[in-house]
């Protein structure tokens, strides 16, 4: 069971990372969330090694095993670009109502907005920290790479691709 998910090719978390590419650092709630991440590449690592060393019908969590906050994903993000943002903190009544008018625009284009009210829980949940004592012991496994170097390579790959300048 992952946690957030970032690297190449993800678009949720580049949504905020392409923010931050343009000098705007956005975030919902007033107070920092607390976060688990795993980037990519440690997370198809730590899917092999469970494949190799897990047992069967056990549920891992992946996660690199670090405590981060929103801020800390701000952090991270600007030191990859190497760039100052404008920071801007949004209430979640705010959000809310931008969620129920992006499904209702989604319904009538045929299409499924990207934020939703589904999404609103997971955005204003206080934590989403993961405990992967179990799953780095049963799997004898270590990320490579924590949030900040795996921000560094995202970064790296979404401006090879043109994503952001």
């Amino acid at each position: 069971q992952p946690t957030a998910v970032f690297g190449p090719r993800d678009k949720e978390i580049f949504m905020f990372v392409n923010l931050i590419a343009k000098g705007f650092e956005f975030y919902i709630g007033t107070k920092p969330q607390k976060l688990s991440f795993i980037y990519s590449k440690d997370l198809v690592n730590l899917m092999m090694s469970a494949l190799e060393k897990g047992h069967v019908g056990k549920k891992y969590i992946a996660a690199d095993g670090k405590n981060y906050t929103t801020e800390d994903l701000g952090r991270a993000t600007k030191e990859a670009i190497g760039r100052s943002t404008f920071k801007v903190k949004i209430p979640l009544s705010i959000v809310n109502v931008v969620a129920v008018v992006a499904e209702v625009i989604g319904k009538w284009r045929g299409i499924a907005p990207m934020l939703n009210r589904e999404k609103m829980n997971e955005l204003g949940a206080e934590s989403w920290l993961c405990d992967t004592a179990e799953t780095f012991k049963d799997l004898a496994f270590q990320p490579q790479y924590d949030l900040f170097s795996g921000m560094k390579k995202a970064v790296e790959w979404y401006r090879a691709q043109g994503w952001i300048k």
